[in-house]
């Protein structure tokens, strides 16, 4: 596995909170513990307008990422996503985030995450340019019971520049574990889209979601569900 022995944590004060990269584009500002791993797993569907007029649609199941903290600032990271048919790999990356130093963010969460994305098909080539993405991941609490995590992101595609912006709003739904979210967030040359999501904090190491996603524009719709558990390391 690449990680050490594994197996499910429990009530450990050691694996932190269940802050996840998922089901918002925001990443979180905030990395897994050190020692620990996460998996964030998922599905998703999407209804939208072929360029013919006619209605379309397509899933991505499984897709998720492993996140493993390193060490207090340093967190890696290996991800996937198949395509309509289970077991066709679609993409695959590599990634890592840092927690970005200093006092200058106050109350502010600051990391960095690079990503870089692996084409099956074509595998990683060392020669020309490189794809890479990189965002800069901010998070705050908003009072007692809110908090706003923003991503600002840029990459390099096929000798391309791309960028991304997101700011997730979320908020606890009263005290059986519940929080839903609002996201507003843009790509490169493509519509302002919109989530709404919720999710539910089981225990201390699970977390389920479900992500409603809509295009301002054109009224595409994508819709995710997924879960989150931690992983801790055993103890030799």
């Amino acid at each position: 596995m690449g990680i050490g022995g594994l197996a499910v944590a429990g009530a450990l004060a050691a694996q932190g909170d269940l802050a996840t990269d998922r089901p918002s584009e925001s990443a979180a500002a905030t990395l897994v513990p050190g020692g620990f791993a996460r998996a964030e797993l998922g599905g998703q569907a999407n209804w939208f307008t072929e360029a013919t007029g006619e209605p379309g649609f397509s899933y991505s199941v499984p897709l998720g990422i492993v996140r493993y903290g390193l060490s207090e600032n340093w967190e890696l990271r290996v991800g996937a996503q198949f395509a309509q048919q289970l077991g066709e790999l679609q993409g695959a990356m590599v990634g890592a985030k840092y927690r970005l130093p200093g006092e200058f963010w106050g109350d502010v969460d600051a990391c960095w995450l690079v990503e870089l994305p692996i084409n099956p098909a074509q595998g990683i080539s060392l020669s020309g340019d490189l794809p890479m993405a990189h965002r800069l991941c901010l998070g705050r609490a908003l009072g007692q019971l809110g908090s706003v995590t923003a991503n600002a992101g840029w990459g390099l595609a096929s000798g391309e520049s791309t960028w991304m912006a997101s700011a997730a709003f979320s908020r606890t739904l009263g005290n059986q574990g519940w929080s839903g979210f609002v996201e507003p967030f843009v790509y490169t040359a493509q519509p302002l889209r919109v989530n709404l999501g919720v999710q539910r904090t089981v225990n201390d190491s699970w977390m389920l979601d479900f992500v409603y996603g809509r295009n301002a524009e054109n009224g595409d719709v994508q819709v995710g569900v997924g879960v989150s558990f931690t992983l801790a390391q055993i103890e030799e």
